[in-house]
C-alpha cells in the first residue's frame, strides 16, 4: 500500500514545531482548504479535481481519508 504525503504550506518565515504542522494539516482537511485536487482546481491551481490514485471520484478531504 502505497502512502501519500501531503505538503504543508507555510505563510510565514517563523519556524514551527510538528505539532504546529500538524494542526495546519487537520485544519485544512476539515475544511476542504488543502494541497489535495479538489481544492487547488477550485483555486485555478490543478486542472482537474479528480484523484490522483483512484481517478475515478474529485480528491476531497472525505475521500482521501476514507
Amino acid at each position: 500500500m502505497k502512502v501519500f504525503r501531503l505538503k504543508t504550506f507555510q505563510f510565514s518565515d517563523k519556524p514551527t514545531s510538528g505539532l504546529d504542522q500538524a494542526s495546519s494539516l487537520e485544519d485544512g482537511l476539515l475544511t476542504n482548504h488543502n494541497p489535495l485536487h479538489y481544492h487547488l482546481h477550485h483555486i485555478g491551481k490543478s486542472p482537474s479535481s479528480t484523484c490522483r490514485r483512484c481517478h475515478l471520484r474529485p480528491e476531497t478531504s472525505d475521500h482521501f481519508l476514507f
